[in-house]
């Protein structure tokens, strides 16, 4: 949800190919959200749920894989969610989120 304003209307999502064709509309919520990019580099899975977006089992699951497990449970700004939650933007840093599902980048051989 929002600082104010009646709460998203939810968003359910399957799977990692329903994420990708909705992913325009979260990003934007996530962006008009205060503070949405810290937050979503926090912990991602607990901002999509706060703002209305449920991820099935199979859908959350194929979005850790590719987000990194390891590096979802490992992340230091996870116990600085509930932090950047409660202060607010900072005037100072904007981030905007432009993605959700890391695209596949070619190799070269």
């Amino acid at each position: 949800m929002t600082a104010q304003g009646p709460p998203n209307p939810v968003i359910e999502i399957g799977s990692l190919d329903e994420l990708v064709q909705r992913e325009a509309d979260i990003v934007a919520r996530i962006n008009n959200t205060p503070n949405g990019g810290r937050l979503f580099m926090a912990d991602p899975i607990r901002l999509l749920k706060e703002l209305n977006v449920n991820l099935s089992p199979a859908a959350q699951r194929e979005l850790e894989v590719k987000l990194g497990e390891v590096q979802l449970a490992t992340n230091p700004l996870r116990r600085l969610y509930d932090d950047f939650k409660r202060d607010g933007p900072d005037p100072a840093l904007t981030i905007r989120v432009r993605g959700i599902v890391p695209k596949e980048t070619p190799r070269h051989v």
